[in-house]
């Protein structure tokens, strides 16, 4: 988990390494979120840079892997700026307010040679 402050908790997001021997090559950034009062100012990118960083500092980590709500466009543009590409669409992956919604499934290739 990586966490801003200010000086309360004011975004957060996780990652997730894969622990079978098959899949620990992957991790997986779940959760982020800024408050509303503290969008805008990068703190977002900043706490996505991070898990970045980390994941790249654990060895044998090729990918961090996401899924982001097809109505999540100022996220899926962070990520898109940060290198993440769109492997994927689940549709009605969640539902929400009674509507289905798809949810995009992205990666980032961190290992030359990896993908």
């Amino acid at each position: 988990m990586f966490g801003a402050f200010d000086p309360e908790l004011v975004g957060i997001v996780g990652l997730n390494r894969e622990l079978s021997i098959k899949t620990a090559h992957k991790t997986r950034l779940w959760g982020l979120h800024v408050r509303p009062v503290h969008r805008g100012c990068g703190l977002g990118r900043s706490l996505v840079e991070a898990a970045i960083g980390f994941a790249r500092s654990l060895e044998g980590v090729g990918f961090v892997q996401l899924s982001v709500s097809e109505r999540a466009e100022v996220a899926s543009a962070l990520y898109e700026s940060l290198g993440f590409v769109t492997w994927g669409v689940e549709p009605a992956a969640l539902r929400f307010d009674g509507a289905n919604v798809a949810e995009r499934h992205m990666q980032l290739v961190l290992l030359s040679g990896a993908a």
